[in-house]
């Protein structure tokens, strides 16, 4: 058997090199991807217990806000952020400012307006 020569024993070292880096990063790759925690949408239920069509924003942070509608006596699922534990419902009272509720996601609301405040309240509905 013959000694191999300087120049390839330097070649096997750096393909040695490269194949262990190369690895190296692939696991390192698929590790990231499993740590990563996975994204979860919140939702939550919401009902118009009004006899009117209703009107309102949702938002996961106070700064973005989507519109949304809610015809009377219905109900519908929303989705909407993921990876927050509140969700941000603003609801316009005759054309002024309105109000702002949290909302825990996963849970069901009852929007109802509220006589003795003038204004539209939010209650929570035991599932």
């Amino acid at each position: 058997m013959s000694i191999p020569s300087r120049r390839n024993r330097l070649l096997a070292s750096v393909i040695l090199s490269v194949g262990c880096v190369a690895s190296s990063r692939a696991a390192q790759e698929h590790v990231g991807r499993i740590q990563q925690p996975m994204m979860v949408k919140q939702e939550v239920f919401l009902v118009n217990s009004s006899g009117a069509p209703l009107r309102f924003e949702l938002s996961c942070d106070k700064s973005n806000w989507d519109t949304h509608g809610l015809s009377a006596n219905a109900s519908k699922s929303y989705e909407v952020c993921r990876d927050v534990t509140h969700i941000f419902i603003r609801i316009s009272t005759n054309g002024g400012p309105g109000v702002q509720y949290r909302l825990q996601g996963q849970q069901r609301y009852r929007l109802a307006w509220n006589k003795e405040k003038d204004e539209w309240d939010v209650f929570t509905v035991r599932k």
